[in-house]
């Protein structure tokens, strides 16, 4: 069936009109570059002039909003509770929505359509964007290609955050950091035993020069710490550096979904990467 595009238009614009009255001033703009087709592939956040004695990153990831089984209590939760503290922040790390259609791999019956599934996103998250630091789209976001377009640019539009369908490098000027880079990625397929995955995990450690770099996907919790080597010009020696990867789970429930037909492990109960770094340039990343 042929999609109305003037009528989507319509709704496009008038839940745009609302999501907009739903959105809190940010306390810092973002300073975007490498702009491809109007994603934000590098994106810069000033910190230096807040009084914060540390800021916390939560990875919010693989929501797939729209599906039977998405548990959006779950996802409110997170939300929430980022909410209760001034310092918290989140990367959206791609499959926000399930956007299930006739053509998609593995699609779901008795799902709203995607452009509607996007719209009614964009609206539950609306209150919280402001604290959202960079979004990367996932396989379910180009599951709207083929007919509409990458969701992912109409979910970023309406909520208004920088947006990459690929690679995102975000990075946190504050404090000692200067700054604290994070390389942001929904993922690859090709691992469903704890050594694929860590392998996923650390093929993405390895590229570019991040400090932190996060993942999701596949749907399994992961945290893998390494040191890496450098140059220090400035005093022309050799330093150690950490860098830390990690893989979030997902607010889909197991049973009842693709996973469970696919013979999938079960990933239990949503576990989100949540890195808090300090002013005095240490850091850690938690599983929460």
């Amino acid at each position: 069936m042929a999609i109305d595009t003037v009528a989507l238009e319509k709704t496009t614009t008038q839940a745009q009109a609302h999501i907009e009255t739903l959105i809190k001033p940010r306390l810092i703009q973002p300073v975007e570059s490498m702009i491809f087709n109007g994603e934000a592939h590098y994106v810069d956040w000033h910190f230096e002039r807040t009084n914060f004695k540390q800021i916390e990153v939560m990875h919010i990831t693989d929501i797939q909003y729209g599906h039977p089984m998405c548990q959006v209590n779950r996802l409110i939760e997170h939300m929430n509770w980022i909410l209760k503290s001034p310092n918290r922040y989140f990367v959206l790390g791609g499959d926000c929505v399930d956007a299930s259609h006739a053509l998609a791999k593995g699609h779901g019956l008795g799902q709203k359509e995607p452009q509607v599934q996007v719209i009614e996103f964009a609206q539950i998250m609306a209150p919280y964007v402001h604290r959202c630091l960079g979004y990367v789209g996932g396989n379910h976001e180009r599951r709207g290609i083929p007919m509409f377009g990458d969701l992912g640019h109409l979910i970023a539009y309406l909520m208004q955050v920088p947006y990459s369908n690929a690679k995102q490098y975000v990075n946190i000027y504050f404090g000692d950091h200067k700054p604290f880079k994070i390389g942001l990625f929904h993922g690859a397929s090709g691992g469903q035993t704890k050594g694929a995955v860590a392998n996923q995990v650390y093929r993405w450690m390895t590229q570019a020069d991040c400090h932190y770099y996060l993942l999701g996907h596949l749907h399994q919790a992961m945290v893998i710490p390494d040191n890496r080597e450098h140059h220090d010009l400035e005093n022309k020696c050799m330093t150690n550096e950490k860098i830390i990867g990690a893989m979030s789970t997902s607010f889909l429930e197991h049973y009842g979904t693709y996973a469970e037909i696919a013979g999938y492990k079960n990933p239990g109960k949503s576990l989100m990467a949540h890195c808090i770094i300090e002013k005095n340039g240490h850091w850690e990343v938690r599983l929460r």
